[in-house]
């Protein structure tokens, strides 16, 4: 079965069957690149990748940065892949807790404050959109990105990794070295903190 997946676009490999199920999937494709099968190396990069500049783009908001970022994950990530041994929780908290150091490392580097603009995200992901339409989302994303840039790194960081990544809080726990209670607390405080920052705008 496994062999058959590696085959089949990347979009359908980890079907819409059951968590566990896909879990032990990729479980067994992590294995299979360990072993530096080179269609599951493949496949973790390429599932990977588009998912680290993503999250990586929404902390910066530039392009080129986020690129050179998501690469430099791609790399550690294959280069620790023979020492990942599974504890209970998803590949990804891994990965993204890789993704979370290079950043943390880049803004040591660069020194100065960063900006998220989900604007640049929206433009970047867009399907072609109408002139109407863009416009209609560009205003949209402004309003959402000012409202990010005024919470604290660790709600900008949960809000991503949960409704842009869709991680469940166990999972982002582990990336940010937090206990799943204290997630739940940052993403009430940061959702309640988004729905006044974006009523005040709204009322302005």
């Amino acid at each position: 079965m496994l062999a058959i997946a590696l085959a089949e676009p990347l979009d359908r490999i980890i079907s819409e069957g059951a968590l566990d199920s896909a879990e032990r999937q990729e479980r067994e494709i992590v294995q299979r690149a360990q072993r530096l099968d080179q269609r599951a190396l493949a496949w973790l990069y390429e599932c990977y990748y588009p998912r680290v500049y993503s999250y990586i783009l929404l902390q910066l908001g530039d392009a080129q940065q986020a690129e050179d970022i998501a690469s430099e994950t791609m790399l550690k990530m294959l280069e620790a892949l023979p020492r990942y041994k599974f504890r209970g929780v998803p590949f990804s908290a891994w990965v993204f807790r890789i993704a979370r150091n290079c950043l943390i490392d880049h803004r040591r580097r660069r020194g100065r404050r960063v900006e998220v603009r989900l604007d640049t995200v929206a433009e970047a992901q867009a399907q072609d959109p109408s002139p109407a339409a863009r416009a209609e989302m560009s205003e949209s994303y402004e309003k959402l990105r000012r409202a990010l840039a005024q919470l604290t790194d660790e709600q900008r960081q949960v809000v991503i990794l949960k409704f842009v990544q869709g991680l469940d809080n166990r999972t982002i726990a582990k990336v940010l070295g937090r206990r799943e209670g204290a997630i739940k607390s940052l993403q009430y405080r940061a959702l309640q903190a988004l729905k006044r920052i974006l009523q005040q705008e709204g009322e302005g």
